[in-house]
């Protein structure tokens, strides 16, 4: 056992740990897996005529909502786009549109769950206008060679699944160092003691501010969908002070990770070489498409160093891991 001063931390064991083995074999059933993802990712829609809404179909349609013979707020669109069978509306409502031809105008009759996050319609019963424009059915690609040939840069669909045999090989070797680094470093956390130093202001403050990064990324995607924290906040009847006390669990345990890794580098003499330095910066500015010495500007690059570092006890830590199956 070493003690860590800087950290605050004295580590127990951490390399050599066993965790649970990760199973590697690759099936003919995988390879299919992979294609059929694939021939999901390339369906296309043709336009149908002379024929009613099937389930599956999308029906391009015009929609108007009303409650008591009046319109309600948000209970209008136009030439959406909807798939029939998709579960996007509310129960009943798509159901309704099969069995109708392009060019009609009908209404349909639902109810709102009683959950619905309007209150003034939850419960309610409403009458929705609807215009059906167009309809389209899904054309979904057969796997052969010539789907191939048009996903890929091979010309038979037997090449292109050794090819895609040879990714998942790739992939379920990343998820078995995943994993391993997942379990090993879970159990080097355990194996730690740092009770004495959870007690101090510092590791609190250290905790408080990995909440406040966790939210910061939790109001990046709530502003990717159009929604302010505010609003979040209002529709869910939350507080910040909530919210920091939903994240302070995976809070507490980033920051653990982070002071046991360090606590590893510093114990084991990891350095960064400036050779390392730069590949990162390379592999960033070509991950975001700019050039070196924009991403240079724009790195702080004494954070780079240290998560180059962590990064690398990280990776020793699972590399010496025993794997049990």
């Amino acid at each position: 056992m070493s003690e860590q001063r800087r950290t605050g931390i004295i580590l127990g064991e951490y390399k050599g740990l066993q965790v649970p083995g990760f199973d590697r074999a690759i099936t003919d059933e995988d390879v299919m897996e992979s294609l059929r993802r694939l021939q999901a990712q390339n369906v296309y829609h043709q336009e149908v005529e002379g024929r009613p809404v099937q389930n599956g179909d999308i029906a391009t349609i015009d929609y108007e909502g009303f409650y008591k013979g009046k319109p309600f707020q948000g209970g209008k669109g136009s030439e959406y786009p909807l798939e029939i069978g998709s579960g996007s509306f509310i129960p009943g409502f798509e159901e309704q549109i099969i069995g109708h031809m392009p060019g009609e105008e009908f209404d349909i009759e639902v109810m709102f769950p009683e959950q619905y996050h309007s209150a003034d319609l939850a419960g309610k019963p409403a009458v929705f206008r609807i215009y059906l424009h167009k309809t389209e059915e899904k054309i979904v690609p057969e796997l052969n060679d010539a789907f191939a040939a048009a996903v890929s840069e091979y010309n038979t669909l037997a090449e292109y699944k050794e090819y895609l045999r040879e990714l998942e090989v790739q992939r379920r070797e990343q998820a078995a160092k995943n994993a391993a680094m997942e379990q090993a470093l879970q159990k080097a956390i355990a194996n730690a003691q740092m009770e004495e130093y959870a007690a101090t202001e510092e590791y609190e403050a250290l905790v408080r501010d990995a909440e406040d990064q966790l939210i910061g990324r939790f109001e990046q995607d709530l502003q990717a969908q159009g929604i302010t924290m505010d609003q979040y906040l209002s529709m869910t009847q939350e507080t910040m002070e909530g919210l920091h006390r939903q994240v302070h669990p995976s809070a507490e345990q980033k920051v653990q990770a982070e002071l046991v890794l360090e606590a590893v580098a510093e114990t084991e003499g990891l350095d960064v070489t400036e050779e390392e330095v730069e590949i990162a910066v390379a592999q960033l500015a070509a991950q975001y498409q700019v050039n070196l010495a924009a991403m240079k500007n724009a790195l702080d690059m004494d954070a780079l160093r240290q998560n180059l570092r962590i990064n690398k006890a990280a990776s020793l830590i699972a590399d010496s891991a025993v794997e049990i199956f």
